[in-house]
């Protein structure tokens, strides 16, 4: 008997039921799955519902997680922001590899001329072009301007459809996306799709009054960062009227979880697609999601995210599903474990395996010249590298070393000075020599990442 997942709405609700389908016909030839990958981008796993928040921002996730979809709230995101962990996810290795992150003119020497990016290395393969050697059509649909063709994220993809900026393909734009991406695919030829999903990027609109969690005074968010006397920089300066930055922290947060509850909300009308659409009916849909990075909401006196790799910025979650198909063609030895790398994105979609052995749970993240200078050296100074065993985290901060343990501390509040070990030091110092200016950056992607709100 095959299983076949329904995405069913009621009320701006999701759930997911599954329905007994009829037998199971071998055909003659092997018929090959859908393979999807999903990036809800900006997504923290501590603010879902599915992994134990207390606002309900996640049901669709929950409705996966309950009909037998694996789940890991603990998965670290490959990079710190967009680029480098997209790059990640498409080619199978760290930043540091790829070289595809942000690099900077040097905090010492700042000049004006702010963060610039690498675009990814036209020498590495890419997970669509891999998909592609193997007989699959591909295709890319994207709400975030920085995944496409400005960044070397296109290659490989037959096909690709992605935003010109932020807020073109999000909220109720994004279902006239969907329709049209996938009225464009044929489900009886073997698909790779990879979507990335942008409510809950940055700006935020105010939280709808249907949500029983939103309050009367829900405000939409949108950061002006070049403006010193604004909230953005007040706050990050520490010059917040302390009477003023409670209820500032209280807006920032709930307009995130209601960008969160979008998002989710956004992934049901795709996966509710999918499966009307007939790409679930033959060999299933094997559909991995997760995110490219959190979102710093007034953590360690943060906000906007990259350039950290504190927790929040850098802890997503990691779920794998199957979505029909008969019961012989399902996913196989994937045992996530609660702390891994989200690198891993990469193998399991081609292979359905976990990569063996799993790669070390690490993380870089450049400074921000530009930030730094604008917040008069108060916050995105400082390169970050922390590497993870379990619980256990060390964070090295411009050659100071913390160690936190997450298992009584997942705020990350009551770090000790540490001894750094020789592989935090041999990340640390390979992040210091990647950062540097090599003149491999183009005016064109400055200017896009302008363009996208990524830079000032």
């Amino acid at each position: 008997m095959s299983k076949k997942i329904q995405v069913l709405f009621a009320a701006g609700a999701v759930s997911l039921a599954a329905v007994v389908a009829g037998t199971w016909l071998l055909a003659p030839e092997p018929v090959q799955p859908t393979v999807v990958l999903v990036v809800l981008d900006t997504v923290r796993a501590d603010h879902l519902s599915v992994c134990g928040y207390g606002r309900r921002t996640s049901p669709t996730l929950e409705a996966l997680v309950a009909n037998g979809a694996q789940i890991s709230c603990g998965a670290i995101s490959p990079g710190a922001w967009t680029l480098p962990s997209h790059a990640s996810f498409f080619t199978g290795v760290m930043p540091v590899e790829h070289r595809a992150h942000s690099i900077s003119t040097g905090i010492d020497s700042f000049k004006g001329g702010g963060n610039r990016a690498r675009p990814l290395d036209q020498k590495l393969p890419t997970i669509a072009e891999r998909f592609r050697d193997m007989g699959y059509e591909t295709a890319l649909v994207s709400a975030n301007p920085v995944v496409g063709p400005s960044m070397g994220l296109d290659r490989g993809f037959d096909s690709l459809d992605v935003a010109d900026r932020f807020g073109r393909y999000t909220s109720s734009r994004w279902q006239p996306t969907v329709d049209l991406f996938l009225d464009h695919r044929d489900p009886t030829v073997p698909q790779f799709l990879a979507v990335n999903i942008a409510d809950a990027h940055q700006p935020w609109g105010a939280p709808p009054a249907s949500l029983e969690w939103a309050s009367e005074y829900g405000v939409g968010i949108s950061y002006s960062k070049g403006n010193r006397e604004g909230d953005y920089s007040t706050y990050l300066r520490g010059e917040m009227d302390p009477l003023r930055a409670p209820r500032f922290e209280e807006q920032v947060v709930e307009a995130y979880d209601a960008a969160v509850f979008k998002a989710d909300e956004n992934l049901a009308y795709f996966l509710d697609k999918l499966l009307q659409q007939g790409f679930c009916d033959a060999a299933g849909c094997r559909v991995i999601i997760t995110s490219d990075h959190g979102e710093l909401l007034g953590d360690q006196g943060l906000l906007d995210h990259g350039h950290y790799a504190y927790q929040a910025n850098v802890e997503v979650p990691l779920i794998v599903a199957q979505l029909g198909g008969p019961p012989e063609l399902e996913w196989e030895d994937i045992d996530l474990p609660e702390r891994i790398s989200a690198v891993v994105v990469h193998d399991v979609l081609l292979t359905g395996r976990l990569p063996s052995p799993l790669p070390p749970v690490q993380v870089i993240a450049w400074p921000h010249a530009r930030r730094c200078a604008n917040l008069d050296g108060a916050a995105f100074c400082n390169l970050q590298a922390a590497i993870w065993e379990g619980d256990e985290k060390l964070i090295w901060d411009e050659g100071q070393v913390t160690a936190y343990d997450l298992s009584k501390d997942p705020n990350e509040l009551q770090g000790s000075a540490a001894a750094t070990t020789d592989e935090l030091a041999k990340l640390a110092k390979s992040g210091k020599r990647d950062g540097r200016d090599d003149s491999k950056t183009d005016i064109t992607v400055t200017e896009m990442l302008k363009a996208a709100g990524y830079l000032e």
